[in-house]
């Protein structure tokens, strides 16, 4: 897995983020899962937002505003008959 270039760069108003499983999650489904970070520094725990579909080079593409100021995303593919769950990087984002 990969995810969105760099980290901690602020968003715009929607902001794209792109998660590259490869050859392997091509058309597979990929739970998009998201943590805000919480008053004392620390990051809360992982939610599932929303699912995306994988295109046929297992990227799949999420846009999203928050409401948050920190957040970390990352993409979460829970598992198969012939692939085990995996997890992309989790990557930082702030809003304004």
């Amino acid at each position: 897995w990969c995810g969105r270039a760099g980290s901690c760069r602020v968003p715009s108003a929607l902001d794209a983020w792109r998660f590259q499983g490869g050859a392997a999650l091509a058309g597979k489904t990929v739970q998009i899962q998201v943590a805000a970070k919480n008053s004392n520094g620390g990051w809360g725990p992982f939610v599932t937002l929303t699912s995306r579909l994988s295109d046929a080079s297992g990227t799949a593409y999420f846009q999203w505003r928050s409401t948050v100021q920190w957040v970390s995303v990352r993409a979460m593919y829970p598992g198969d008959n012939s692939l085990a769950e995996s997890w992309s990087a989790a990557r930082q984002g702030r809003w304004k």
